[in-house]
């Protein structure tokens, strides 16, 4: 465009008071695009209220303009391009977006611009704002980002009505009509987005919580079949145990005086008994979980308590050469529990030291009164257990890594917590470390004589 002789002020004619400061003109296609920083415009949300339309913006008087952002929609483009790719605090930047994706809608909006200046129907508008705030929200953009962008197009736009009032292509009133026009139909888009935006961020909500709720029903039902499976095996399993039992004892009375013989069915008892009380732990992990797990509270000696989980694991400690000492409470030591329960708990931490103590190791287990608890301490000089997994050995289904070999099902220190707790005490376990051997100590509270 060739630049137009300044015109002549009439004689006498007072000199035009300055007026605001002009900008340059947006660059043409062929020059290189400057960087330009963030233009600072206020958040675009202030004037996203619904239904906000300027009563002085009206359509049609932007004519000139709507001519001018017509002919350089593809300027506007890339200037907006350049202003959002030189901001690294942009989506478009991380993401590394292609023209077409960063565009997305503005090629669209501004036709709509450019009808609305000339007064015609805007109708899609919404409905392709609506889609670029689905489109960007699938990008991962954030409400922020949007109002952002928008702004900067925003700005754009003003350039371009700046460089029309420098070219004096239009009054100052249709100019302001036409600059009210663009930032209307700018923020009905932006609303339409961030509805969008909303709306598809609220169903991925949902859908999430759906599938959340979905998989803690099926996990909750597989649990509950799990407990009904070890319910079944374990009462399927014990069936056969009582006659293997008594068959053994009948072929140790009436059997011959072969040594072999005896040996077999000193097998087969011992064998039978081990498989009796995984089958009993597994039961009674079953009803722990079913909470039908019932407990007969009475006071107990611990003294008997002692002794009972002595005579369950005398045998296994003989027969692997590790040595068992116990010494039970100096003088009366009562709790308050279940006599059967009490026994088991000491019987499993037993039984677990014994496992974890290699042949010719020691085992020593010792009960007495510490203030108001009766306090049972079961050492053993074992593999010990490192610092990382101290906190997890009362886990169900939990082994040592290096528990292979050792054979257990990993519940019946789980069952020994469970039971303590259940009665009022509580179980804690210690070691040095790996080599060092262990210490479980389980606390009951006392029952003081009256």
């Amino acid at each position: 465009m060739a630049a137009s002789a300044p015109r002549a002020r009439p004689p006498g004619a007072a000199a035009a008071a300055p007026g605001p400061p002009r900008r340059a003109p947006l660059a043409p296609e062929t020059r290189p695009a400057r960087t330009l920083p963030p233009t600072g415009l206020p958040p675009l949300a202030a004037t996203c209220q619904p239904g906000a339309v300027h009563d002085d913006a009206s359509p049609g008087r932007g004519r000139a303009l709507a001519e001018r952002l017509d002919r350089r929609r593809r300027a506007c483009l890339e200037a907006w391009r350049t202003r959002a790719r030189c901001d690294p605090r942009q989506p478009c930047v991380r993401l590394a977006l292609d023209d077409a994706s960063l565009d997305d809608h503005l090629p669209a909006l501004l036709v709509h611009l450019v009808a609305g200046l000339r007064g015609e129907p805007t109708d899609g508008l919404e409905a392709e704002g609506a889609a670029h705030g689905e489109q960007r929200r699938a990008l991962r953009y954030g409400v922020g980002d949007l109002v952002d962008e928008l702004g900067l197009f925003r700005q754009v736009l003003l350039d371009v009505v700046d460089d029309a009032r420098t070219a004096g292509m239009a009054s100052e009133d249709e100019l302001a009509s036409g600059r009210r026009v663009l930032l209307d139909l700018c923020d009905r888009s932006l609303r339409a987005s961030l509805v969008r935006w909303d709306e598809v961020t609220q169903a991925e909500r949902d859908a999430a919580l759906a599938r959340l709720h979905d998989s803690h029903a099926r996990l909750t039902e597989a649990n509950e079949n799990k407990d009904r499976f070890l319910a079944v095996l374990s009462h399927e399993l014990r069936n056969p145990l009582s006659p293997i039992l008594t068959a053994a004892a009948a072929l140790k009375q009436f059997g011959g005086d072969d040594p072999r013989a005896a040996r077999a069915r000193e097998i087969i008892e011992r064998q039978t008994r081990q498989l009796t009380r995984l089958v009993d732990d597994l039961l009674d992990v079953s009803r722990v979980a079913q909470g039908k797990l019932i407990l007969r509270h009475e006071p107990v000696g611990v003294a008997s308590v002692v002794r009972l989980a002595e005579e369950t694991c005398r045998p296994p400690a003989d027969a692997k050469g590790v040595q068992l000492d116990v010494a039970p409470p100096p003088g009366r030591l009562d709790v308050h529990g279940d006599p059967v329960r009490l026994a088991q708990v000491l019987t499993n931490v037993v039984g677990n030291a014994i496992k974890f103590t290699p042949k010719g190791g020691r085992v020593t287990v010792s009960a007495a009164p510490e203030g108001d608890d009766a306090v049972l301490r079961v050492r053993d000089t074992g593999i010990g257990i490192d610092a990382a997994t101290l906190p997890r050995i009362f886990e169900l289904f939990w082994q040592a890594s290096d528990a292979g070999g050792r054979g257990g099902l990993g519940i019946g220190l789980m069952l020994a917590r469970t039971l303590t707790e259940l009665q009022g005490g509580r179980i804690d376990a210690h070691s040095e470390g790996p080599g060092s051997g262990a210490e479980i100590v389980v606390r009951l509270p006392r029952v003081r004589d009256a």
